[in-house]
Order: C-alpha cells, then structure tokens, then sequence
C-alpha cells in the first residue's frame, strides 16, 4: 500500500532467500519501478517471536510516554474501514494528504455523539483529516499488542 501511495522510482529490498518475493516480484514487474536486492549484512541477527514482541512492547510504551486522553469527533473526519471503534484498538491520525500525525488508542466510543476518546501524543495542533483503523489493540499497561476481535453488531462499547 505505501509502495502504491508514493509511487516510488526504485524500491530496495534487504532480504534472507526469498522471503521478499510475495512483495518484489510484482514490484519487478510495475513499469517506471526499479527493484534492487541486497542481502541482510551478516552482523544482523535474528530476534525470537518473544524477543520481537518485548521490543514492540518498548517502543509503545516510549510512544505513548507523554500521550494525552483527548476527544475526537469522528463523525467529522474520514474513517477507514468504518465507524465501528472498540476500546484498546490501534488507530492511525492522518492529515489531508493521508500521512500519518501520530497514533492513538481508543478509550471509549460513543456513536450517539460521533466521539471517541483517544489515548495519543497528537497535540491537537495539526488538523486531523482521517482516521485509519488498525487492526491490532494495544493494553495500555502492558504494552503487549494482539490482533483485534472482529466487532459484534449488538455491542455497545463505552
């Protein structure tokens, strides 16, 4: 998707055998799309799942350090894929020409206003246009992310 959104010129890829391939090859075959392959240097290492979890872990938590719970009127903004938001999800802010301000978890919704509360370093000063669902939710006092659980019609989150 961000390949599509920049429509860059060359596109490097670093990758272990063909692990990239599902990527790259179609990239090798768009026109005016330079793929160039490098290998992974050998001082790079492999991290376990656990290893690469506990990272993401950190890097939330130095995200969020001085994240503030503010308002959001969604009904206001565009939102991808929907309206539905559930507490703890992962939400990207985006400006109007869709590139991410900063990120957010949402607190609490309430569809009769068009509000969600969110959790989020933003500052308010630079103007939100869309809203992008993510589709992990994030614990705020682990820190640990999880795939989202698909939403039910019949619940109401507050």
């Amino acid at each position: 998707a961000k390949v599509e959104l920049l429509r860059p010129c060359v596109v490097i890829g670093l990758q272990r055998d063909t692990e990239l391939a599902p990527i790259l090859t179609p990239l090798r075959r768009w026109p005016g799309v330079t793929v160039i392959d490098l290998p992974v240097a050998t001082a790079v290492r492999r991290r376990s799942p656990a290893e690469r979890r506990q990272l993401r872990a950190h890097a939330y938590q130095q995200y969020f350090q001085h994240a503030q719970r503010r308002p959001l009127a969604y009904h206001k903004l565009a939102s991808f894929p929907h309206t539905h938001f559930q507490p703890g999800q992962l939400i990207a802010l985006e400006n109007k020409h869709g590139l991410t301000i900063a990120l957010a978890v949402v607190e609490t919704h309430f569809p009769e206003t068009g509000i969600i509360w969110i959790h989020t370093p933003w500052d308010g000063e630079t103007a939100v246009a869309a809203i992008r669902q993510g589709k992990l939710r994030l614990d705020m006092t682990t820190w640990q992310d999880a795939p989202l659980l698909p939403p039910s019609p019949n619940r109401q989150w507050r």
